[in-house]
């Protein structure tokens, strides 16, 4: 995650050696910069998180390849990767390592209860799939603004849902069309913990699961 602004002012990829659009392990790269940064990890913007301030949005974005710088000259350097994850393409984001360093203290934090909050979802998910397990990181839709601070953790719930027919009706005996306006309960499916937060969401791991999680809860 990264917020949108930041991403904008990182070198993209502008070129490979072969010309083409899609960039292979023995290919170099180029991206659009000048400076004094060596060492090198790209990524590929995907789901965009729009935030009530536009200057918090946050882009969540996909490691594809690291790498080194070879040569620089008129504000191209020339890249060599080191390891090759996804195939890179024209417009990549280059972003050095120095800037994405993980901190220390996000090793070294206590689970606790997190504040509540009626509308806390689940947002997106680090990885593009229907349903969460555990040990995956998913995307919560509030931050350190709403008080959701690292360590915070949660109890993840779902609807119950009564019988349904091939009619579309809800009802304990077939072809029942009588409405039913009752609530059902929440079931709890699983638990996780805020690892990182943002302004206005948070980067959660699921630590424990009951049943499969669908990728909203």
């Amino acid at each position: 995650m990264v917020l949108e602004s930041e991403l904008a002012n990182f070198p993209k990829v502008i070129g490979s050696s072969d010309g083409l659009n899609y960039v292979t392990a023995e290919d170099d790269v180029y991206i659009d910069y000048q400076g004094e940064e060596t060492d090198w990890a790209i990524y590929r913007a995907s789901q965009r998180f729009a935030a009530p301030q536009p200057e918090y949005s946050m882009q969540q974005v996909r490691m594809v390849a690291k790498a080194r710088s070879q040569s620089q000259a008129d504000g191209v350097t020339t890249l060599v990767i080191e390891r090759f994850i996804h195939e890179i393409k024209q417009g990549d984001v280059a972003i050095p390592l120095s800037a994405i360093q993980t901190p220390d203290q996000i090793n070294h934090f206590q689970p606790h209860a997190g504040p509540v909050i009626d509308d806390l979802s689940i947002a997106g998910m680090m990885d593009a799939v229907n349903y969460v397990v555990r040990g995956q990181a998913v995307v919560l839709n509030r931050g350190y603004v709403s008080r959701v601070e690292q360590g915070s953790s949660y109890a993840l719930v779902k609807p119950a849902h009564g019988f349904q027919f091939s009619q579309g009706e809800f009802g304990l005996v077939e072809g029942d069309s009588e409405e039913i306006s009752l609530t059902m309960p929440t079931i709890e499916v699983g638990q996780l913990v805020v690892i990182r937060s943002y302004p206005f969401f948070s980067i959660a791991v699921i630590i424990e699961q009951v049943s499969q999680l669908p990728s909203r809860c």
